[in-house]
């Protein structure tokens, strides 16, 4: 799982870092939000910890401009504003999450979790076909992808379509099934993935 923290205190960004690589995630570190977006659009994330005040842009900005152009990114805000007016805010404005400083390193730790079982909630469905289960019920293929990857970031900008779930693994595909009361169960399962939110 890949998280960009953006933190303009350096010794803050170090804390978080350490406490995420400790964790086994895979960490970038931006001290602005203008680098934080342009990170965030061309990275491809599954989770951004944003402080909100921030030169250039703040992470409120950020956030608005990500949500603008649908980018789903989970957004976990973690910083020194914490009245309730704050909060309010930052989770009306798209955030998944907000803590505020100084903070429980648990409590850090399982929001995160929690941002990171969202992201996986964005799979990409792609249908890669049709195939006959009888003459009225055909069912797509739905492929789910799951690569994982450390490289620098190359994905299309803004575009949550071009998003990749955290888990490592193959192409897994639905097969089709033929007989009727198992064409019926598929039916129902296509339905499902058609209409869950991506």
């Amino acid at each position: 799982m890949r998280i960009l923290v953006a933190d303009d205190e350096i010794d803050m960004a170090r804390v978080l870092t350490a406490i995420l690589e400790h964790e086994h995630y895979a960490v970038g570190t931006v001290h602005g939000g203008r680098a934080a977006l342009d990170y965030a659009l061309d990275g491809d994330y599954d989770c951004l910890v944003l402080d909100i005040m921030m030169p250039k842009l703040s992470g409120l900005e950020v956030l608005r401009s990500l949500r603008a152009v649908n980018n789903t990114v989970p957004v976990l805000f973690l910083t020194a504003k914490g009245d309730a007016a704050d909060r309010i805010a930052g989770l009306d404005g798209g955030a998944d999450g907000y803590l505020a400083k100084p903070f429980n390193m648990g409590e850090f730790l399982a929001r995160v979790r929690a941002c990171a079982r969202r992201s996986r909630a964005y799979v990409r469905l792609t249908l890669s076909g049709e195939s006959s289960i009888s003459s009225s019920i055909r069912t797509p293929s739905v492929s789910m992808r799951a690569p994982m990857s450390t490289s620098p970031p190359h994905s299309t900008r803004g575009s949550s379509s071009s998003r990749q779930t955290p888990e490592a693994g193959s192409d897994r595909r639905v097969s089709s099934i033929t007989s009727g009361s198992q064409a019926k169960e598929s039916a129902l399962v296509c339905q499902m993935l058609a209409t869950a939110p991506l």
